[in-house]
C-alpha cells in the first residue's frame, strides 16, 4: 500500500485504488485546478515514465517555487465497496 505521511490533518481523506494499487491516503481539494501525484507514489506503483505524457510546463508554488514536471497521466481510480464500487479513468486537460 501507498501511504502519505502522517503529519497531514488538514484535508478528508479516502482509501482507494489507483491503477490497482491501494493508495493508503487521497486528499480531496475541490477548489483545486490540479490534480497532484507526487513523483515518489508514482515511482512505488513501478508504472514507469512510458505512461507518462510529455509536458513542458512547470508549477508555481505560492512561495514562487518551481516544479519541473514529469509529465501527465490518466489512471484509473476506484471507489466503494461491493455493490457501490465504480471505477473511472479521469483524463487530464492540458490548460
Amino acid at each position: 500500500m501507498i501511504r502519505a505521511p502522517d503529519y497531514h490533518n488538514d484535508a478528508p481523506s479516502h482509501r482507494h485504488h489507483v491503477a490497482n494499487y491501494e493508495v493508503g491516503r487521497i486528499f480531496v481539494d475541490s477548489g483545486s485546478s490540479a490534480d497532484i501525484l507526487f513523483g515518489e507514489a508514482y515511482d512505488q506503483m513501478q508504472l514507469g515514465d512510458v505512461s507518462l505524457e510529455k509536458v513542458n510546463t512547470s508549477l508555481y508554488g505560492f512561495a514562487g517555487e518551481v516544479v519541473h514536471l514529469r509529465g501527465m497521466v490518466s489512471l484509473p481510480l476506484t471507489i466503494g465497496r461491493g455493490t457501490t464500487r465504480k471505477t473511472c479513468l479521469p483524463r487530464p486537460t492540458k490548460e
